[in-house]
């Protein structure tokens, strides 16, 4: 499914809750936020060494995917939010692309190879 296919099906589940009221950008990015803290209470307190072990629980793999569903989902609805206040359509695929090709120009791969990044 493409992101702006998403973007309308998450709109069809907001506006028939009628929740489109509360899906403003601060409050989005208040969820966006506490989704993210949500997702790091899994990694808390863990060494590097333990992840591996923690990941390979499904009960807590299961948790992590639906924290980061969770973050997309509240962006997604942040980008319709926008779209609704700006009257701008906005191509979830073409912002990202570029964000990539900025970040690509930004750390170009032998630079970052120097420095170990």
């Amino acid at each position: 499914m493409e992101g702006q296919d998403i973007k309308k099906r998450l709109l069809d589940f907001v506006t028939q809750r009628d929740w489109v009221r509360y899906h403003n950008p601060k409050d989005l990015t208040l969820a966006i936020f506490i989704e993210m803290a949500e997702l790091a209470e899994h990694f808390l307190w863990k060494s590097n060494d333990s992840i591996e072990e923690y990941l390979g629980h499904e009960q807590n793999m299961n948790g992590i995917l639906e924290e980061i569903a969770d973050i997309l989902i509240y962006s997604l609805n942040m980008i319709n939010a926008i779209e609704r206040i700006s009257g701008k359509s906005i191509d979830v695929r073409k912002i990202i692309e570029d964000k990539i090709l900025k970040n690509s120009k930004k750390y170009p791969v032998d630079e970052c190879r120097k420095k170990g990044f």
